[in-house]
């Protein structure tokens, strides 16, 4: 009876111990998953501090103030270095998935942050498109130039392309405006370059210049070619006026000598 106490007693410090153990262990761990939480939170705030840098850099990118008007600096290396550390930045608390770490402010930042950098891409895409009609940039920063020249390279259905893509008549944005005024340069050089090719064509017949030359549609298309901006359709145009002159000079010579030849058999 004395033996089988003292193995009761035996058995109940060892399930005493285990206990004391098991708890002392609930402890620790707890102690370390608080503590790896507390590691992690300050990983979240420190990305949410380079969000804030990003949020900088794009305000310095994009003046509200000034009609929403990219820097003059902003190009597409620009969108790939944000969006580069925008990536980073939200893999690295894509990893956290302790659920004591308060992710809630890091996401609603990152997607007003990525939202606003996605309106900024669309906007240079818009101002490159424009930019690229004419041999020059239209719009660079704030400021326009409007002594751009269409260029050679881009042609009608191209520009209805970007016309369609791009113009916005009912607009009160400024950079909008801006953007739409490019358009609208772009429209009227193209506009002028078809009246001068139409009336140049009109002089040519089945490939070759129409005998005897209309001399009032040659004028026309004289007056029409010197409205053409780029000089590269221009001089393409008045090589073959050049040609049309010739023929012209053909035929009064022609009709000079006729007349030379009449006189002659009159006397």
């Amino acid at each position: 009876m004395e033996k089988l106490g003292k193995i009761i007693s035996g058995l109940f410090l060892t399930i005493c111990l285990v206990v004391i153990l098991g708890a002392l262990g609930l402890i620790g761990y707890k102690f370390y998953e608080d503590n790896e939480a507390q590691k992690e939170q300050k990983i979240v705030m420190h990305e949410l501090d380079d969000l804030s840098k990003i949020s900088d850099s794009t305000a310095k990118l994009e003046e509200e103030e000034s009609g929403g008007f990219l820097d003059d600096t902003f190009d597409s290396s620009w969108v790939t270095e944000l969006e580069k550390k925008l990536s980073a930045s939200r893999a690295d608390i894509d990893e956290i998935t302790n659920k004591k770490v308060d992710k809630k402010e890091y996401y609603q930042f990152y997607k007003s942050i990525k939202k606003e950098l996605d309106a900024m891409k669309n906007k240079l895409a818009a101002q490159e498109a424009v930019n690229k009609l004419f041999d020059a940039p239209f719009l660079v920063g704030t400021k326009e130039n409007n002594d751009v020249i269409i260029s050679f390279k881009v042609s009608q259905e191209e520009f209805e392309a970007v016309k369609k893509d791009y113009y916005k008549p009912d607009s009160d944005n400024l950079f909008q405006i801006s953007l739409n005024k490019g358009i609208e340069l772009a429209g009227k050089q193209f506009e002028a370059q078809r009246d001068a090719e139409e009336k140049v064509s009109a002089l040519i017949g089945e490939g070759k210049i129409a005998e005897p030359v209309d001399r009032v549609a040659y004028l026309l298309a004289q007056t029409a070619v010197k409205q053409v901006k780029n000089k590269y359709t221009r001089d393409s145009l008045e090589q073959t006026l050049a040609d049309v002159g010739q023929v012209m000079h053909d035929e009064d010579a022609k009709e000079e000598e006729t007349q030379n030849t009449d006189d002659s058999a009159a006397q």
